[in-house]
């Protein structure tokens, strides 16, 4: 968890990431501005956007998966990011070496 835009670019640079929830308005750095760096740096990663607002801005749209407005119940906040992170696991590449045994690279899958 970070505490502004720039942090939390940073952050997501440097570390595995399965899923992004960014706020709409944090210091230094706007949730769309964040978004937008993130998406250059992994394409792959789902990003929610999180706002006071009831739907995203237009402009958004190509840098978000999902738009999550604050005032949605809770339920349907945590089905929209059971719903991203299960699409993470979906479409990630299938390693064998991580599934079976210690997970050494050296291995060999049976």
């Amino acid at each position: 968890m970070t505490t502004s835009g720039k942090d939390a670019v940073q952050a997501f640079a440097s570390n595995p990431v399965d899923l992004v929830l960014l706020d709409d308005l944090m210091p230094m750095m706007n949730g769309e501005v964040a978004a937008r760096s993130m998406r250059h740096t992994d394409p792959d990663v789902p990003i929610a956007l999180l706002s006071n607002d009831q739907c995203a801005p237009i402009d958004d749209l190509p840098a978000i998966d999902s738009f999550l407005s604050k005032s949605e119940p809770t339920v349907t906040f945590l089905e929209k990011v059971a719903h991203l992170v299960s699409l993470r696991f979906l479409f990630r590449p299938f390693d064998l070496r991580r599934t079976r045994g210690t997970g050494s690279p050296d291995e060999t899958p049976r």
